[in-house]
């Protein structure tokens, strides 16, 4: 008896003693740079695998993840109830969610799926704009955003959720202009928002670094890692792996040696790539960081990129004329004309000087007849009218008739017209002398700031550099690809 007397009197003493422990363990938060404390992010809609819930939680498994931001595009709206699902069964959390600029279905969707599931990510808010130009218009301007943003957080705050202003660029990346922000914010009684910030969008904040974090710091959520180079933005080296540039260590002992606890995200943000091997270099690349910040030189070869693909081998010119035309007319082109399927003859664009003797044996005139009425190709109802309702090139279609067969607006009704909508670059002065074309209802037309710019009805779209040289992965010389995200799109 005396025995069990003893053990009732030591069972509530482990007992406390095994609620302490835990309670001290709940309480501390993971090393900063540990794989539990690192977000995966950027990985739904860059992921080249394309993968679905179920794969994409088993792969953030096998890295030794446990946390998520969840990125998202149109179609990836029907499995938001499935996505979340996927990462409770692997242990994964959803640390936060990309936010649309406003309330619209969307958001009630999302803020739905959360109530649903009683989950409580950060909600990730971006925004852009314009420098502003004086005093008055920054008054404006931080009225304007905080009214936009003080019902998303408002309604955020309703589902126990923080609201976290992700610096995406313009005016709205500044984080000075997110403090002030922050500051409205707070001073309208919604204490519930703070910053995420995003080195692949602070190029420009890199001398400053230093002194932004100590200000970002009471007020940051999270912050997600990039390899650095100084303007890399510009010269197409915007996402590198963590350790390919040289200038993310100093970074990263800023953010250490602060003491700042919080989530830190690493990104995929490649198309082409699987993001399973984009994060693993990343985690390669961030341990490397680590050894270097431990003790320099520590760290090994220092993580270096993939090498470029081979270019492709010159083609040569071609040296022989064509062989269907008269002779002299035949000799005198070195080259040049194109026939689609007729592997015999040059397929370059370009003709060559003409040889003088050949071409001082050519007639002066030559009479060409003209066709008769039995050569000549029958009617056969193309191009239909269909094709005259979309505008998807200059001048309307391949034929260049400058011709809609829309009828909404008519010679009755124009004088009518009233402006609802305008857009302004704001990038450049300049006389511009083009015809924007529209495809699927989105209106892509230069700007004077030589960029190419996306327009609808509602909607904002990215604008996108238009002269090359290396920025975005674009091609050589003045042409590029033109293409819009909406702009609660990542970047």
């Amino acid at each position: 008896m005396r025995a069990i007397r003893s053990l009732n009197r030591l069972l509530p003493l482990a007992l406390t003693a095994l609620l302490t422990a835990a309670s001290a363990w709940a309480a501390s938060p993971p090393p900063l740079f540990s794989r539990t404390n690192l977000v995966a992010w950027c990985i739904v809609p860059f992921d080249a695998k394309a993968r679905g819930p179920e794969a994409r939680a088993q792969m953030l498994d096998r890295l030794g993840l446990r946390r998520l931001a969840y990125d998202w595009r149109a179609e990836h709206v029907p499995t938001f109830d499935a996505e979340v699902e996927a990462m409770k069964r692997h242990g994964i959390e959803l640390t936060a969610w990309w936010f649309p600029g406003a309330l619209d279905a969307d958001a009630s969707n999302i803020l739905a799926v959360i109530e649903r599931h009683g989950i409580h990510p950060q909600l990730w808010v971006t925004g852009g704009g314009e420098p502003t130009s004086d005093a008055a218009d920054q008054t404006a301007r931080i009225a304007a955003e905080s009214g936009r943003l003080r019902p998303i957080a408002r309604a955020a705050g309703r589902l126990g959720c923080q609201v976290g202003l992700y610096n995406h660029g313009g005016w709205f990346g500044e984080p000075e202009n997110q403090f002030a922000l922050v500051q409205q914010l707070r001073a309208d009684g919604l204490t519930n928002v703070g910053l995420v910030y995003n080195f692949h969008h602070g190029h420009d904040h890199l001398a400053r670094f230093p002194e932004l974090w100590r200000r970002m710091q009471p007020h940051l959520l999270a912050v997600n890692l990039n390899g650095m180079i100084a303007g890399g933005d510009a010269t197409g080296l915007k996402i590198l792996h963590l350790g390919e540039g040289d200038r993310e260590l100093e970074l990263l002992r800023v953010i250490r040696d602060s003491g700042w606890q919080g989530p830190v995200g690493i990104l995929d943000h490649r198309p082409e790539t699987d993001s399973e091997e984009t994060l693993s270099r990343n985690l390669r690349g961030l341990d490397w960081l680590l050894r270097e910040l431990d003790q320099p030189g520590s760290g090994g070869p220092k993580p270096t990129p993939p090498a470029p693909p081979p270019t492709p081998p010159p083609v040569a010119p071609p040296t022989t004329g064509r062989t269907d035309l008269p002779e002299a007319f035949g000799a005198a082109l070195t080259g040049g004309a194109v026939v689609r399927g007729d592997a015999p003859f040059p397929t370059n664009l370009y003709w060559q000087v003409e040889d003088p003797a050949a071409r001082a044996a050519l007639p002066e005139f030559e009479t060409v007849p003209a066709a008769e009425s039995s050569t000549l190709t029958p009617a056969n109802g193309h191009p239909q009218m269909e094709v005259h309702r979309t505008w998807q090139r200059s001048h309307g279609n391949a034929h260049g008739a400058r011709f809609s067969a829309l009828d909404q607006i008519h010679r009755g009704n124009v004088t009518n017209l009233q402006v609802a909508r305008t857009y302004r670059a704001g990038d450049g002065l300049g006389n511009l002398q083009c015809n924007p074309i529209i495809v699927n209802g989105l209106m892509i037309a230069p700007t004077p700031g030589q960029h190419l710019v996306g327009v609808a009805a509602g909607r904002r779209f990215v604008v996108v550099p238009a002269t090359g040289g290396g920025k975005l992965g674009s091609p050589p010389g003045d042409a590029y690809v033109a293409f819009a995200l909406p702009s609660s799109a990542p970047h």
